[in-house]
């Protein structure tokens, strides 16, 4: 089994205490118009008889009393980006105002405030000192105690919170964009998920050097209290017990937000921690426990995020400074936050540019085995209930009452099943990430697992021994008609399929009621036995709307896939069916219940639990304010979380197109040019963008091909040919003239080409700095891969973003201003050669990072004539497939390495 990591897991390079200094190395200067291919880099040893090379940047360190030294001036540069710093002695509230906890107007000294200034945005930093304090209520209404008691003790290192939410001026300021016309500039940003929230971090972080990211929920409640000198007041809002005198809340904001620090601030000088917007923080939301913590983050769950201090729509209650709520990571209505920095990440938060951006995981393996599930020797899937171990030798184990064990195997990457001796147990799965899993059994048990090591399991279980155990083939064989779906089938399902066992009996429905598991919403799940669907979310009381989430035509597949298709488009759900044998709680009955996971357009991976209830008045409300629309636009048709690859055909990911191609991706994720040339539609365009072929000197400018780079092309081109004409477009160097002269010679061309020379496609087009810099930048960095490493780092990271430019908006400008663009001039097929500092990071991007070129974790880089399809549809759409026009579409510098 051969496992692959693709995502993003960026770190700032602007780390506190980093000083960047010049060393020598054995990578070379590239001249600015010659691109820097194939300069083998070294990976175990260093030349030190080289030239010197300056570093492109200034030092970056931190001073020694902890505070920010000025930002570089590379990172500084861009002309669309101002940067400044400076620090703050004091924090005053409006003279025309006073202090919710003194009759007298106070100045909050603080010496260690500081502002960070990007693109005229300020961001006014507030310094809360350390210090302990007793997080949650014991005394709050008895529905509120599931999150917020037992009550206990916190202590928490100094960190600093910024004096308000996030703006929309703040927000353009860092992620572009524009307001809207009846938009204020210093109005909360609303409507942002908690990725798009530790996208900004992540951003904001890369552009001022320093660390920032989401408050932990302990530091939140810790600075609405006031921090160290505010807790004493014990104040139910933040700041004040009198809401109108520090909230804009349900009852006083006339339903919409309104500019922050318009109300008083709190001790801390922290104004709209009660009310104005919700805000996001770090930890899952799970129940408290009554031990003392120190700097505590919850980064498990089995439900969802943690949202703070209630909001313009929300009534007083949810503005307390203990109330917390639950909400989808990818949720986003009437969300804002706040951000904070600290000197060093609390324990266990990743980084928010990996926070933003998780790592998919990748792998090779048998197709009914999806080899994304197996775990190590030392590893479980685990959870605070339950812990799940899936062997490479073909057995598995779940936790649980009973303990479920067996051999397992997986129907379409979509439902794990594990063989038992009383019969087989299946669960529907969705995996989010590498290390995360959303699973739920068919009688309603759900899973939300973690990757960790496991010793970390509380539930201590082993993988079982099988007398006479069963081949995969023999277990597949056994499993029902009805679940057994082939790939034509799901990527061509007949729609007319319903399960009927989820269908509704007549004056009955699917309804959940989210108050079991500490929930504010209800949802009513309708699935008629005519075909209609309609999937709805009601408010946290009776006197509320209810909108609709999904609505049109629902179809099955296997079982086990839900979709509901509207003006062609499609909410997509994994399911099961089962019955619940005995009652939990009024919300949980015994009875049948029918169990989704959800994995597009609305909150990903999260799980529902429906119970059959009579469909009357009681499970209804007004329709809210989106009327009969859905709340979340339709997507693509989907059937789960797939990314296995195996030697079996699967369709080539799409970018915007729901159209997709049956061919193979070796293991490196690499389809051959020719499988994909002969895959395409007749309504369909393509543009091969290529790395040249093999050229005679790897360093020199202009170089003509070897003998071997020769035949290469041409042997490339003997599996295009075809009757129709193709047109050639070129770097204009000399190897990559040669390169498309020879796949015109081996496709059997009665002339040579007429060569298209006059676009950007060399290596400049993703750089802010010249090629020659850039392979002196690496020298001074001692990267021992050069160049070639840096690209790596920032094509995969996001690292050194002062020498890039952002690679996905970047590569998507390539797409409309040159290929969109210009595409009506070209025939159907072309094929553009460039160089590979221009095709790694595109075929990166194409590939949305599943190809192994990660040449600083794998040392392999794009091969000779490899590099990424560009496939066109009849409406514009776009989408990629990486491809190789020899054996593979990777070189292995290690195991070149080892051969010499």
């Amino acid at each position: 089994m051969h496992k692959l990591s693709s995502g993003v897991l960026a770190v700032s390079i602007f780390t506190a205490g980093m000083a960047w200094s010049c060393s020598d190395s054995s990578e070379k200067g590239v001249s600015p118009d010659s691109p820097n291919d194939g300069d083998p880099p070294t990976i175990i040893s260093q030349s030190s008889d080289d030239s010197h090379g300056d570093s492109s940047a200034k030092d970056l360190s931190s001073s020694s009393d902890g505070k920010a030294s000025g930002v570089d001036s590379v990172s500084s540069s861009s002309s669309d980006e101002n940067i400044s710093k400076h620090s703050s002695s004091s924090i005053k509230s409006p003279s025309n105002e006073t202090s919710s906890s003194s009759t007298n107007a106070f100045i909050y000294t603080a010496p260690e405030n500081f502002s960070d200034t990007v693109n005229g945005a300020i961001f006014d930093m507030v310094y809360v000192a350390g210090g302990s304090y007793t997080r949650g209520c014991d005394n709050c209404a008895e529905q509120d105690k599931i999150y917020e008691s037992p009550s206990h003790k916190v202590t928490l290192d100094d960190y600093h919170i910024a004096s308000t939410e996030v703006t929309i001026g703040q927000w353009n300021a860092i992620m572009g964009g524009k307001k809207s016309a009846w938009e204020s500039d210093k109005a909360p940003k609303i409507g942002v998920s908690w990725f798009d929230a530790n996208n900004f971090a992540c951003k904001l972080t890369q552009k001022t050097g320093r660390q920032y990211r989401l408050l932990t929920d302990a530091e939140w409640e810790f600075a609405a209290r006031g921090g160290k000198d505010g807790i004493a007041d014990k104040f139910k809002f933040s700041g004040s017990n009198k809401i109108d005198d520090v909230a804009w809340y349900s009852e006083n904001s006339g339903g919409k937000s309104h500019d922050v620090a318009t109300k008083k601030p709190n001790k801390l000088g922290l104004y709209d921690m009660s009310g104005n917007s919700w805000e996001w923080v770090y930890d899952w939301l799970v129940a408290y426990t009554s031990s003392d913590k120190i700097n505590p983050v919850q980064l498990t769950g089995s439900g969802n995020k943690t949202r703070r201090g209630g909001s313009y729509g929300e009534p007083a209650e949810f503005a307390r400074v203990s109330r917390r709520a639950i909400r989808s990571r990818d949720g986003a209505a009437d969300m804002g936050f706040r951000i904070g920095t600290s000197s060093k990440l609390p324990p266990g938060m990743v980084s928010p540019c990996e926070a933003a951006n998780p790592s998919a995981a990748v792998c090779s393996g048998e197709k009914n085995r999806d080899c994304r599930l197996i775990t190590n020797a030392d590893e479980a899937w685990i959870s605070d209930d339950y812990t799940v171990i899936i062997g490479e030798d073909g057995t598995a184990a779940v936790s649980g009452y009973p303990n479920i064990s067996g051999q397992w195997y997986t129907l379409n990457n979509r439902s794990f099943n594990v063989v038992t001796r009383t019969g087989t147990k299946t669960y529907a799965y969705y995996i989010f990430s590498e290390d995360e899993l959303t699973m739920i059994s068919d009688d309603g048990i759900p899973y939300r697992l973690y990757k960790r090591s496991a010793t970390e399991a509380k539930n201590k279980i082993s993988l079982p021994t099988v007398s006479n155990p069963k081949t995969l083939s023999q277990l597949i064989a056994a499993v029902e008609p009805e679940r057994l779906v082939s790939d034509e089938q799901i990527l061509h399902p007949d729609t007319s399929i319903r399960d009927k066992r989820i269908a509704a009996e007549s004056g009955y429905t699917w309804f959940f009621d989210g108050r079991c598991c500490g929930g504010n919403h209800k949802y009513r799940f309708h699935l008629d036995k005519n075909g209609d669907a309609e999937f709805v979310v009601m408010d946290y009381d009776d006197t509320h709307h209810e909108n609709i989430l999904a609505k049109g035509r629902w179809f099955t597949v296997g079982n086990i896939g839900l979709h509901i298709v509207l003006n062609g488009k499609y909410y997509n759900y994994l399911y099961s069916v089962g019955e619940r044998t005995m009652s939990y709680s009024e919300y949980m009955p015994a009875g049948p219940i029918f169990c989704h996971i959800s994995f597009q357009s609305y909150e990903r991976g999260d799980f529902r639990i429906f119970n059959k209830t009579v469909y009357d008045d009681n499970i209804k409300r007004p329709r809210g304010f989106n009327g009969e629309n859905p709340v979340y636009e339709a997507g693509d048709y989907q059937w789960g979380s797939e990314s296995t690859r195996s030697n079996n055909d699967i369709p080539a990911q799409s970018s915007s197109s729901a159209s997709q191609s049956k061919v193979s991706l070796d293991e490196n994720g690499f389809a051959t040019v020719a499988d994909v040339y002969k895959s395409l539609a007749a309504n369909e365009k393509a543009v091969f963008i290529i790395r040249h072929s093999e050229r005679e000197d790897d360093v020199a400018m202009e170089t003509e091909l070897t003998a071997n780079g020769i035949k290469m092309a041409q042997d490339l081109g003997k599996t295009l040919k075809s009757s129709e004409d193709f047109s050639y477009i070129t770097s204009g160097f000399v190897r990559t003239n040669e390169t498309a002269n020879n796949i015109s010679k081996g496709r059997g061309e009665s002339s040579l080409p007429k060569l298209i020379t006059n676009y950007d496609i060399t290596g400049n087009w993703f750089l802010k700095i010249s090629a020659d810099s850039l392979a002196k930048y690496a020298t001074s960095l001692s990267l021992k891969g050069g160049s070639v490493e840096l690209m790596a780092r920032w094509a995969y990271d996001n690292e050194y973003p002062e020498a890039f430019y952002d690679l996905e908006s970047r590569a998507e400008e390539f797409m409309q201003s040159v290929i969109l663009k210009n595409l009506r001039k070209w025939n159907r097929i072309s094929i553009m050669v460039s160089h590979d500092i221009f095709v790694m990071p595109l075929t990166v991007f194409g590939s949305q990072k599943n190809v192994a070129l990660k040449y600083h974790k794998d040392y392999h880089w794009i091969n000779y004539i490899a590099g990424l399809a560009i496939i066109i549809s009849a409406d514009n759409n776009l989408r990629y497939i990486p491809i190789k026009g020899a054996d593979s579409g990777v070189i292995d510098y290690l195991a070149m390495y080892k051969a010499k």
